[in-house]
């Protein structure tokens, strides 16, 4: 069976049930109808008893399905309020550790391209400097050589 199939038959079971309660509804209606015929005044009492019987269940209806509705939803609405305030806190910190990590980030980077530059500084010196020292030490050894 699939989920159409089983959807169709449930509303087709639903509408068995409520036919049958509307023929119940109307039949009676039809009843009371041709009994506050044959007695007015009967008729009117039960009529206005009943008003006067429900009125106050229909009251209470109300008001449980209204107090629920507002409990449930003050709940849900503080609960997303504590929530994004929940995340706006969260994120504040975030940004505000990623603001740090980048800074963090770039003085590290910074260090390492100074120490790279000043690395390549001393070994050019010390470069230039050996081959100063190499050719003098060449000199030397060729003036000591000769007579």
């Amino acid at each position: 069976m699939t989920q159409e199939h089983l959807i169709k038959n449930l509303g087709d079971e639903i509408k068995v049930k409520t036919g049958r309660f509307i023929n119940h509804a109307e039949q009676c209606f039809h009843k009371y109808q041709a009994f506050a015929k044959d007695y007015p005044f009967i008729g009117l009492f039960i009529a206005i008893f009943f008003i006067f019987a429900i009125l106050p269940v229909l009251c209470f209806v109300v008001f449980s399905l209204f107090t629920t509705f507002v409990t449930l939803g003050g709940a849900i609405g503080i609960g997303l309020f504590l929530w994004l305030l929940f995340l706006s806190i969260y994120g504040f910190f975030l940004l505000i550790s990623l603001v740090c990590i980048f800074f963090i980030t770039c003085t590290v980077f910074f260090w390492i391209a100074l120490a790279a530059l000043i690395g390549r500084i001393i070994f050019k010196y010390i470069d230039e400097h050996n081959q100063t020292s190499e050719s003098f030490d060449n000199h030397e050894t060729v003036n000591a050589i000769k007579p």
